[in-house]
């Protein structure tokens, strides 16, 4: 199999992945504001706001570093495993000696929720989550795709779906420990589930020697995702002092619905990262290249299909989740305006990484910290939520060229042809016929946004396939539509 084709088909898995995740995050923010409502969701995301420093320290960078290692054709399997067991130990132990920093200065962390009750419900979630988040890394280090994507799309979401609306309806816990008690259930949950994959596929070794090796490499990520910690934090605490958990709920609200814009980036990232490591151990360059300039068109295309729904509808769809979110639409269109940039650089941040350059990552989140909090102090007093989204658009987008910057002087590469010309004019085209349809007819909002996304997703996917692709990828769409087609049939 070729390596296109092995990106494209386990992408197109993880896509599918993706897509059912940011629909059923979807769901479970409309259950949470119906239910909750965003002052109670607020409190919940200030919590894990407060201690989120202390998490990523005790991760020691392990969570990122350990993919090179599992992914190298040139380690064998009983090497990896044993990368696996001493980065998990090392994992454990420096999360343990957190919960004990935390429990000492505990005084100061409870001051900062107000909530003493809070503190002591966070403390578990920082062993769970660096293990679970090390877990799944390893599993897609392996490349195990559909089982990642059927753990982390469909068994996740649901669990906290269901087990949402049990104990709020059936038990009726109406306050913020409904959420800590799904979070903890589900994530208790997801460990046992990993592990089960990893020793299915004889993955699972746990014969502890020193891989110091391991350590260094994965301690330049821990600044980096420091540094990339504060900058998502930051704005958080500065909200709930300046305007309160409500606001901060709908803010959170805002970031998890923008996210659905680069969900084909996160999921061909995902199989993209292990690849980079292979191909560069093997000095295939070039085949690095094709690969980033085929998924670079890919992303674009699918941020920009995302993009022209949230422009024409963003209160609509933030309304979803219940009333009080609909003020959130106007920072919906300015985070995803940034999310653009993000897709049109592409994985320049994964190229750095799995090239070897892992202190690049340092060095870019610096500067987007740099312009994040900056911003963020000047401008959420004033404007509030809108004025937290412009920073994190304005970090997103220097830390894309930045990144982008850094890539191109060491390899020379870089995505773009006249095809993009083509993409923004599908999607402007796409945008204005909408605008255009919209006078026509009225209808509740909730029907409008299904009966005209439909509408949109149709006009962009037509101009897309006889515009943007060339004739080869349109008899390979063709070839591979009459296949499923024929199988389906029969």
């Amino acid at each position: 199999m070729s390596n296109k084709l092995e990106l494209s088909l386990k992408s197109s898995l993880y896509l599918v992945g993706q897509g059912l995740s940011k629909v059923f995050s979807l769901i479970y923010a409309m259950v949470v504001g119906r239910l909750l409502g965003a002052e109670i969701f607020g409190e919940y995301t200030y919590s894990f706001s407060i201690i989120s420093l202390v998490v990523v320290v005790s991760s020691l960078g392990l969570r990122n570093g350990i993919i090179r290692f599992v992914s190298s054709d040139k380690i064998t399997q009983k090497d990896k495993n044993s990368y696996f067991a001493f980065g998990l130990f090392s994992l454990l132990v420096a999360s343990l000696v957190a919960i004990i920093f935390l429990i000492f200065f505990r005084n100061f962390f409870i001051g900062l929720l107000e909530n003493g009750k809070l503190f002591y419900l966070v403390l578990p979630s920082v062993l769970l989550f660096n293990a679970n988040k090390y877990l799944i890394q390893v599993l897609k280090g392996y490349k195990k795709a559909k089982e990642t994507v059927f753990i982390e799309s469909v068994i996740l979401p649901l669990g906290k779906i269901i087990s949402l609306i049990v104990i709020v309806i059936c038990f009726n816990v109406n306050s913020v420990y409904s959420l800590f008690f799904v979070m903890y259930l589900n994530q208790t949950i997801l460990t046992f589930l990993y592990l089960y994959v990893l020793r299915r596929n004889k993955l699972l070794g746990f014969t502890v020697v020193k891989r110091f090796d391991l350590i260094s490499f994965s301690l330049p990520l821990l600044l980096s995702g420091l540094i990339f910690t504060l900058m998502t934090n930051v704005d958080s605490v500065m909200i709930k002092e300046y305007v309160g958990f409500e606001q901060l709920g709908v803010y959170k609200a805002v970031s998890s619905v923008g996210g659905i814009t680069i969900f084909a980036l996160l999921s061909i990232n995902t199989i993209f990262g292990p690849m980079i490591s292979k191909l560069y151990s093997n000095n295939e360059m070039l085949q690095i290249k094709e690969l980033y300039t085929f998924s670079t068109k890919v992303t674009t295309i699918f941020n920009l299909l995302v993009f022209g729904m949230i422009l024409l509808y963003s209160h609509d769809i933030m309304a979803l989740i219940g009333p009080e979110f609909r003020g959130g639409g106007t920072a919906l269109v300015i985070l995803s305006t940034g999310q653009i940039i993000n897709a049109l650089v592409g994985s320049v941040g994964l190229i750095n990484t799995m090239t070897g350059k892992s202190n690049y990552a340092l060095i870019v989140s610096t500067f987007s910290l740099t312009f994040n909090i900056g911003l963020n102090v000047l401008l959420i007093p004033s404007f509030g939520i809108n004025g937290a989204v412009f920073a994190s658009a304005v970090a997103i987008i220097v830390s894309n060229i930045l990144a982008f910057i850094f890539m191109y002087r060491r390899f020379k590469m870089h995505p773009y042809d006249k095809s993009y010309i083509k993409i923004f004019s599908v999607f402007v085209i796409s945008v204005l016929s909408i605008s255009i349809i919209d006078n026509f007819y009225s209808l509740t909002y909730y029907f409008e946004l299904v009966i005209n996304g439909v509408i949109y997703t149709i006009i962009f996917g037509v101009l897309s396939y006889f515009t943007i692709l060339n004739s080869d990828e349109r008899r390979k769409i063709d070839g591979f539509i009459a296949n499923y087609t024929s199988k389906s049939n029969n």
